[in-house]
Order: C-alpha cells, then structure tokens, then sequence
C-alpha cells in the first residue's frame, strides 16, 4: 500500500512534500525567544495594570473632551467604592514606604549586608541552627527571634551577631525550647 503524502493526495493535485506537514522546514523559536516575547507580552501586561490601577484611561475620546463628573477620586466616586480589607495598588505610595522616613537608601542596604553577614556566620557555625533563627536589623540594631534548643545556641547566635561589623546592639529574644 503506497503512504499518503497528505490531503492531497490522491486527488490529481501535486503532493506536497511530508517534511512541510511535519513541520521540519518551519522557521523554529529558540527558548530565548520564546521567553524574550513573553517578558515582552507580561510587561505590556504589568504595564497596562499599573496604569489602570493609577487611573490612567489611555487615549479613549470622549464627547465633551474633559473628564466626566463624578470622575476616579470624586466624592461621588468614593461613595461607590466597597472595602474589601486587601491592598489596593490605586494607593501604592502609601504602602511602598513602611518605614516612613526612619532609613535612607544607604542606610536600608547597610542593614540588609549586616542582616546577611550575620545569617552567613550563623549558617557557618555548627553549634546554631540558623534556620530557627530569624534576624532584622534596624539602623544597626539587630533583634534575633526564633527558638534555640539550649541556652548556649542562644548565646552562641547572640555573640555571632555582635561580632559582625557594623552591628550597634542586639536584642536577643530567642526563646530556649524546653
């Protein structure tokens, strides 16, 4: 029995090769291709998003050419609104800076090396558990919490802490497992 090239064959129309039904002389996507244009599709997406959160309509023409009444941030359109206790990105500038003036930028990147170093030397030490200790620093104040199996991992997690550079005090409240 003679294999079929196709729908058409049989039909007196020329064949058509079997490579082109397999698709193997189609252009291909690499895989950064790929990722390439969905970055692209989901940060046009993100995009869109952010702008509509913000209340940006786009380029919609409207009849009167001015905004109507009652528009986003009225009165009447905060009569409308319904609290559903979730953050709402309309008003993420309030969110975005929970430490309200307590840190610069220098000061933010600081904490975040001394809050490492300290996670780095507590991962190094065999006597503590780093992975029941949690540490924050604060303007070089470090507050260690979480749960030691014994006095000494406390003491231990506590000195490792004070000896990291740039650490002003340490608040040891890891409580000891009993």
């Amino acid at each position: 029995m003679k294999e079929q090239d196709g729908p058409a064959s049989g039909q007196g129309e020329t064949p058509v090769d079997p490579s082109l039904w397999r698709g193997i002389t189609q252009p291909r996507l690499s895989r950064r291709q790929v990722l390439a244009s969905a970055g692209t599709g989901a940060g046009a997406l993100g995009l869109s998003a952010f702008l509509a959160a913000c209340g940006v309509k786009g380029n919609t023409p409207s009849a009167s050419g001015s905004s109507p009444a009652g528009g986003v941030g009225t009165a009447a359109w905060w009569a409308k609104q319904q609290l559903h206790h979730t953050v709402n990105f309309a008003n993420w500038p309030y969110y975005i800076d929970v430490l309200k003036g307590k840190q610069t930028t220098s000061q933010y990147v600081d904490d975040a090396s001394i809050t490492t170093s300290v996670k780095a030397k507590m991962v190094e030490d065999k006597n503590v558990d780093a992975s029941a200790i949690k540490v924050e620093t604060l303007n070089g104040e470090v507050m260690l919490s979480g749960f030691a199996k014994n006095p000494t991992e406390k003491n231990t997690a506590e000195n490792i802490a004070m000896k990291v550079k740039g650490v002003k005090t340490v608040k040891n409240q890891i409580v000891v497992r009993p």
